[in-house]
């Protein structure tokens, strides 16, 4: 059965995951800044430690949800930083492999320690958490086929 949502819950609903999305977004920040790695350096440094190899650019781009010249200028940052290192593919000289150095994992695991997703995360029960999990997958899933 499906039915029409009315206008006014769907202006609530957007304008409750805009707000939520840029508080989670200043919160996070705060608890990394101390690392001197922005949010987006860590999102790749947890992108590049969950993987099982180096990753190209355009790898880094489609975990983390970002376009790809957004990716070049940040790589390029944290290369500066001593946090990546870009090394060629073996098989084909041509591709640009990015890994973590030892100074971006020694940054991770201090960002990991400070648990920056704990304190938020610690508010929903189990039960809750695979609802939001969930939740968020459909509205991601929906956005990239828009994007």
């Amino acid at each position: 059965m499906s039915y029409a949502v009315p206008s006014d819950i769907i202006t609530k609903a957007w304008v409750l995951f805009d707000q939520t999305s840029a508080v989670v977004y200043r919160a996070f920040s705060k608890r990394v800044r101390p690392t001197g790695v922005s949010l987006e350096q860590t999102r790749v440094l947890f992108a590049l430690s969950r993987a099982s190899s180096p990753l190209t650019r355009t790898e880094i781009s489609r975990v983390v949800v970002r376009r790809p010249h957004t990716i070049t200028a940040l790589l390029q940052g944290m290369q500066r930083a001593g946090l990546i290192a870009k090394i060629r593919d073996d098989k084909n000289k041509k591709l640009v492999m990015v890994e973590m150095t030892q100074k971006g994992k020694e940054a991770l695991k201090q960002i990991l320690q400070s648990q920056p997703a704990m304190e938020l995360i610690s508010s929903l029960s189990g039960e809750e958490l695979h609802q939001l999990i969930g939740i968020l997958e459909k509205l991601r899933d929906a956005a990239l086929r828009e994007s």
